[in-house]
């Protein structure tokens, strides 16, 4: 029941950078029982920092998107603690929307989630975590704001490649061992079908499925598109879709950091079923010949355990 502080579901959305988390916030948004603010909100990265309450709302503030936000001042919660403000927060924006499910978006969500689970530990937790092609998930994240210049990107390749592995291992580990609580949803699945993957959302979260407002994404209707690609957006015949499957990101990748890509995350890629001849599946490791101290420690234990029988 909207405005009462008992305990509530939430739904948290999580995911790489540019793996879609934006536009399942928008379609779930969208849903008459749940809220999930405009933007980012990555409370638990900030807080994790040190920073204190007050520091992390300032910097909130100084985003575009709060403006859109349907409560402004949060000043009054500025002396609870990190947890107890999280989860005001968010209830506060429900209660102000008339809506019952609060929730929140921020990429790298998984990466906190045992803050989120201790904070919400009296509440009821869904948690989406958004997967997307390697190739296509790291494209976008080089063309977007994120980088203002390539040459950043390079230099940050196998940071974004490892990253891209780490996310995709937690998610998958906490998927199968807590599947109630926690779905993995391919980027492409949810563009290919919205009307399939958009009623397995709301059946994994409890509500009915409003095919209307949220595959119109009725609630952000000013988010008209979150693309790293404007142009090719721009060269769209049809606009009136608001959910469609792009262009592979693939070419607007170099040959070096598709090979880079393809290496780092090429089996871990192929085993989730996305086909590319540049994904490349290796022997595992092989540990290296000792090296002459190691060998020489490792015979006078040897010895040593032999005098001592």
């Amino acid at each position: 029941m909207a405005g009462s502080d008992t305990r509530r579901r939430f739904v948290l959305i999580g995911g790489m950078p540019r793996s879609g988390t934006t536009l399942v916030k928008t379609i779930v948004g969208s849903h008459s029982r749940i809220a999930i603010p405009p933007g980012d909100f990555p409370y638990a990265e900030r807080a994790v920092t040190g920073m204190d309450v007050e520091e992390i709302f300032a910097i909130f503030r100084k985003k575009e998107t709060w403006k859109l936000w349907a409560v402004q001042d949060f000043s009054s919660l500025f002396n609870l603690e990190h947890g107890a403000v999280f989860r005001a927060t968010l209830m506060r924006y429900a209660d102000a929307l008339g809506k019952d499910i609060p929730g929140a978006k921020a990429p790298f969500a998984e990466f906190y989630l045992d803050h989120y689970e201790d904070w919400l530990s009296g509440d009821e937790l869904r948690f989406i975590y958004m997967l997307r092609n390697p190739f296509d998930n790291l494209a976008s994240l080089k063309h977007s704001h994120i980088h203002k210049d390539w040459q950043n990107f390079e230099d940050l390749l196998d940071v974004h490649a490892r990253n891209w592995l780490r996310s995709v291992s937690i998610a998958l580990a906490h998927e199968r061992s807590d599947p109630e609580r926690f779905l993995v949803l391919r980027y492409e699945d949810l563009v290919n079908d919205p009307v399939q993957h958009g009623d397995a959302i709301c059946r994994f979260i409890g509500v009915d499925f409003e095919e209307a407002s949220m595959l119109n994404r009725s609630d952000y209707a000013y988010h008209d598109t979150n693309t790293s690609f404007p142009e090719q957006y721009a060269a769209r015949q049809d606009k009136s879709r608001y959910i469609y499957a792009a262009e592979s990101r693939k070419n607007a990748l170099t040959r070096a950091e598709i090979e880079r890509i393809g290496s780092l995350c090429g089996e871990v890629a192929l085993a989730l079923g996305y086909a590319d001849p540049d994904f490349v599946a290796s022997p595992p490791d092989q540990p290296g010949r000792l090296n002459s101290p190691t060998r020489i420690r490792r015979l006078a234990r040897r010895i040593l355990r032999r005098l001592q029988r």
